[in-house]
């Protein structure tokens, strides 16, 4: 990529106390002061402590942004430059990261890969960051308990910890963080991705899409003719653009959700009734391999199956509203949502179950159960996916107002005694859906809307308090923001234009 860099690793952690994903979190903090000494006089009382000598970066300069890429992503396009994620930022914002794809709303981001501002609050963030892992506490039997860089980061973003909120852009999750397998997606999208990132795919899978592209680096790699001057090819010469669209790939992939769904239906024990079964999965390859997801888990394979081929078929707003999965997809979807009904069904009432609701009081959900709840939401009696939804979909896949809906529907059957705020969150989010609201960031008019991010934050708090923040959260927010008319969903706006939404009582704060 031309720009300078460096490689750390055998760090050691306390992994006792520590999830080894923190690391990053120590790594980041010393870094900066190693580039820049001057800046470390400004933050005192530090929580860091070294657990081995990093490299002195001498030869990097005291470098405006740092750029963090975890040891299994990999640039795949180099003509193109982080400079133009950052764009004309503003002074305020010193850190980007993207949404992250999970579908279980445990995290507000993925971390794999950030870029972060050489600045006084970045330090302070990194310390803050750290000092949430030391001190983090079991919220129902208030205990010592281990958590991950990314499960810190989301408690610090519900909290707006120094302003995180104000200071960070979170971006959309595939802007520079793209995972697997949306690099095999034979589209306009997924053929120029930035940063391959396979997050939890199984290893063998991610060495042989490592091989291909080292393969593809070493070799006759696709050069890019349409690179620009940056700082780190000030020449603006032709740079290596690897191919993820192989045919090997995608073979490999429809092998893999097959080999899954045989391990699944063995599992399982039962036969699924009018389902199709694993052969016929070479029906559609494509959505077969979209399927296979990094975490062998059913629901979120449907989830990012959905997501994708909305994405790949919605390319305008009047194809978005007339969108339909051929029979063949149907049939695929209709695989899925069973084996998800069946796995919710054995195991949602055992706490020790994989899967399973640790504390009926805390929503740990079982996202094969709140994707059944998704599959009755996204369908109507015709078979059509509610045109609102696809108008979200393409830039929220996981955290719309559908999703949250089925989420605080399924929080009530979780925990059926303390559910009064959860149900006047469900109350919000089915108004907020009627007047043509998304929670990507704004209504499907353009204007401002929820705070998408945090939402998913806050859901996976305990169901009482996260519906009673949230949803107070939501009409505060929406309300601020005023109404005005939507003239694609035909709804009115909030406020005055909206009398039954302010009006209703089980909505009134």
């Amino acid at each position: 990529h031309r720009y300078g860099f460096e490689s750390v690793d055998e760090l050691t952690l306390d992994q006792d106390k520590f999830d080894h994903r923190y690391e990053k979190v120590r790594i980041l903090r010393h870094k900066l002061d190693e580039l820049c000494p001057a800046m470390a006089r400004y933050v005192t009382g530090s929580t860091l402590s070294r657990s081995k000598k990093l490299p002195t970066a001498t030869s990097l300069g005291c470098p405006e942004w740092l750029v963090w890429i975890d040891a299994d992503a990999t640039v795949v396009d180099f003509s193109q430059r982080f400079e133009d994620i950052i764009g004309e930022d503003d002074d305020n914002i010193h850190l980007h990261a993207c949404r992250d794809t999970a579908t279980d709303v445990q995290q507000a981001m993925n971390s794999g890969v950030m870029i972060l501002r050489n600045s006084l609050w970045t330090r302070q963030f990194l310390d803050t960051w750290w000092a949430t892992a030391e001190g983090a506490v079991d919220e129902i039997h208030g205990m010592p308990v281990k958590i991950t860089d990314e499960e810190a980061f989301q408690r610090m973003y519900m909290e707006n910890v120094g302003d995180l909120r104000q200071h960070s852009r979170i971006h959309n999750e595939f802007v520079f963080n793209t995972p697997y397998p949306y690099f095999t997606i034979p589209d306009k999208e997924a053929s120029k991705q930035f940063i391959f990132h396979p997050l939890v795919t199984i290893p063998y899978v991610r060495t042989k899409l490592f091989t291909h592209v080292l393969d593809s680096m070493c070799g006759a790699a696709e050069r890019s003719s349409e690179s620009s001057p940056s700082l780190g090819n000030p020449k603006a010469e032709p740079l290596p653009h690897v191919v993820m669209t192989s045919p090997q790939l995608v073979n490999m992939t429809a092998t893999w959700i097959k080999e899954w769904a045989e391990m699944v239906l063995k599992f399982d024990g039962d036969a699924l009734g009018d389902v199709p079964l694993v052969s016929e999965l070479e029906e559609n390859n494509h959505l077969a391999h979209v399927a296979s997801t990094g975490t062998k888990n059913i629901a979120n394979a449907l989830s990012q199956m959905w997501m994708t081929e909305a994405r790949r078929r919605a390319k305008s707003e009047a194809e978005m509203a007339a969108f339909d999965f051929t029979p063949e997809q149907k049939k695929l979807l209709h695989y899925f949502q069973a084996l998800s009904m069946r796995i919710a069904r054995s195991n949602w009432s055992d706490p020790q179950a994989p899967g399973g609701c640790q504390s009926c009081r805390t929503v740990c959900l079982d996202s094969s159960k709140v994707l059944g709840e998704l599959y009755e939401a996204f369908y109507d009696d015709g078979g059509q996916l509610p045109s609102q939804w696809l108008e979200g979909a393409v830039d929220a896949p996981a955290g719309n107002l559908a999703y949250s809906l089925a989420l605080y529907r399924t929080a009530l059957e979780c925990d059926p005694g303390n559910n009064g705020a959860a149900r006047r969150y469900v109350r919000v989010f089915e108004e907020l859906l009627e007047a043509g609201l998304d929670i990507d960031g704004s209504k499907l008019d353009g204007t401002p809307g929820l705070d998408m991010v945090y939402v998913r934050a806050v859901a996976s708090s305990t169901a009482a308090e996260a519906a009673t923040i949230a949803a107070r959260q939501a009409v505060s927010e929406m309300l601020s923001h005023g109404g005005g008319a939507h003239s694609a969903a035909g709804a009115g706006g909030l406020g005055e234009r909206n009398p039954k939404f302010i009006g209703h009582d089980d909505v009134s704060w």
